[in-house]
């Protein structure tokens, strides 16, 4: 991930692999600050995710919260939608 946002960062449109490996190379070097960086805020946006689609007892992320509100919508809408199509006949 973050070797993706760091190539993005780029002015050109043109991708060289030299870029990609020295981008890469930032990332997997322990000692450089930006790479732990790099690494924490992944770590974090995966955590993110991961809870946002969690599905458990007692327990629902925003994804799927979001997705149980949608389908109840739609739902709802078709159940009017036939209502008010049976009074019309």
């Amino acid at each position: 991930m973050g070797v993706c946002v760091e190539v993005a960062r780029e002015k050109s449109n043109e991708v060289r692999h030299e870029d990609i490996a020295a981008k890469i190379e930032l990332v997997m070097n322990e000692t450089q600050q930006k790479g732990k960086e790099m690494r924490r805020k992944a770590f974090e946006a995966r955590e993110m995710i991961r809870n946002a689609i969690k599905d458990e007892e007692g327990f629902k992320g925003s994804s799927v919260k979001a997705m149980d509100e949608f389908f109840t919508a739609a739902l709802s809408m078709r159940e009017k939608t036939m209502r008010e199509q049976n009074v019309a006949v």
